[in-house]
């Protein structure tokens, strides 16, 4: 139907669409489905943040054992010194009972048993040496796998941000749509 300004001249078109009723209740459908979408994004964000917490928990924790690796790392340190100057001790003495001769064949056993107890503390000591480095190489990978899980997650979130702006442009898009 045109439209005619006070000189008689088109100026414009109108058209009336018969099936208005479908596009509305289409759209009204299109919007329903897309706030469905957005309660289950909210839904996925929500378990998102239960996943954050647990594993800011779960990081906490790998933390700490690193902390407690290093401190058990200075202990056996310090044990495998202690041993070391016993040995070291237990050798002067038996070499000091060599040089006294039977008299002294006692304190040359008590000696030689000083050092045996050393050796076997020594030996001891480089096996949990080696189980803390290998809990430390275990720590260290942990920690790499932390920082990739906190990637991520970071990333994820961007991702769930982006898809919620998304839809919102979707449904002001059906919105303008409807009006026309």
């Amino acid at each position: 139907m045109p439209i005619i300004d006070d000189n008689n001249e088109i100026i414009g078109m109108v058209t009336i669409d018969t099936d208005i009723h479908t596009r509305i209740t289409s759209s009204d459908l299109l919007i329903e489905r897309m706030e469905d979408l957005n309660k289950k994004i909210d839904l996925m964000g929500n378990r998102f943040n239960i996943l954050v917490e647990e594993s800011h928990s779960l990081f906490t924790t790998i933390n700490s054992s690193k902390q407690l690796i290093e401190q058990t790392s200075q202990i056996v340190d310090f044990i495998k010194n202690v041993s070391d100057q016993t040995k070291i001790l237990g050798i002067n003495a038996s070499i000091e009972a060599r040089h006294k001769g039977l008299n002294n064949k006692g304190f040359r056993v008590i000696a030689t048993e000083i050092v045996e107890i050393s050796n076997k503390t020594i030996n001891s000591v480089e096996k949990i040496s080696r189980l803390v480095k290998d809990i430390g190489h275990n720590q260290d990978k942990l920690l790499k796998e932390k920082m990739d899980t906190e990637l991520e997650i970071k990333i994820f979130n961007e991702m769930i941000s982006q898809l919620k702006k998304d839809i919102k442009e979707i449904e002001t898009v059906i919105n303008e749509f409807k009006v026309i």
